[in-house]
């Protein structure tokens, strides 16, 4: 199946059910980066059965799989699985389960760098730096993290369909 087939099915799934369940997954469905207890497995499980269930999160597919999916497959889940939408990197990418795959696989890529271009991407960057020099962030991060930052990257989050400017550094 190809990407353009995955992302229809996975619309056609959502018309169809009317229903779309979309969590968070730090500090809503986990605490942040650990693995999701099993009673929001439990609620989880329920609502795949009935509906197709979202889970949207800043981290990338290796921390959900860790986070979500390991736990799931524990469970031998079946074809519930079918109605899960894994949205790493805040949406940046969807991924649906193939059951001839037994696995999630990319039905939907976003990049930034290719909507806006490569020079609008790092003057981006460049205003986001002289931001971090000129408002004294650097002294922010110190007084959080106890230490001077080694450089304004350490602010500076590309996402790859967002640049996110994290005053408190990379977490």
């Amino acid at each position: 199946m190809g990407v353009d087939e995955d992302l229809n099915n996975l619309v056609s799934r959502m018309e169809a059910d009317k229903i779309v369940f979309v969590f968070d997954m730090d500090d809503t469905l986990t605490s942040a980066r650990k693995e999701i207890p099993d009673y929001n497995l439990d609620l989880l499980e329920r609502l795949l059965g009935r509906f197709t269930v979202a889970i949207l999160s800043s981290s990338d597919e290796p921390a959900l799989k860790k986070q979500v999916m390991d736990a799931f497959m524990k469970r031998n889940p079946g074809n519930l699985l079918e109605n899960m939408i894994i949205l790493p990197t805040n949406g940046r990418k969807a991924l649906v389960y193939d059951l001839n795959a037994a696995a999630h696989v990319l039905a939907y890529y976003y990049s930034l760098e290719k909507k806006i271009g490569k020079n609008q991407k790092e003057l981006l960057f460049g205003i986001i730096k002289e931001a971090v020099k000129e408002y004294g962030i650097g002294n922010v991060f110190r007084q959080y993290r106890g230490y001077a930052p080694a450089s304004s990257e350490e602010f500076i989050d590309d996402r790859g369909n967002q640049v996110t400017l994290q005053v408190l550094g990379k977490t």
